[in-house]
């Protein structure tokens, strides 16, 4: 994965704050939701875009070490999440 590819900020959602990651490899299908990994939940969660995106803010150079947990837990949440979805989409077998 491209790192330009990926969003890193903060959702300011008082007890349910939390660092984000924004991923253009996420696609919802529909202009009114985003996928965001929320590390306080360490899942990979849609939202209502119109509600979340004015309570993003992006992290900065002062916060490397979130930086780097939350990139971490984002790789490995990524595997989860695509095998979640294959799964969820694959045809039955016919026997």
């Amino acid at each position: 994965m491209k790192a330009d590819s990926l969003w890193l900020g903060f959702l300011d959602a008082g007890a349910k704050s939390s660092p984000v990651v924004r991923s253009k490899q996420l696609d919802t299908k529909d202009p009114e939701t985003v996928f965001l990994f929320n590390l306080q939940r360490n899942d990979i969660l849609i939202y209502k875009r119109n509600i979340v995106e004015p309570k993003l803010r992006e992290l900065g150079v002062g916060d490397m070490e979130t930086i780097r947990e939350l990139k971490k837990a984002f790789k490995q949440a990524m595997t989860e999440f695509s095998a979640r979805e294959k799964e969820r989409t694959s045809l039955p077998s016919s026997k």
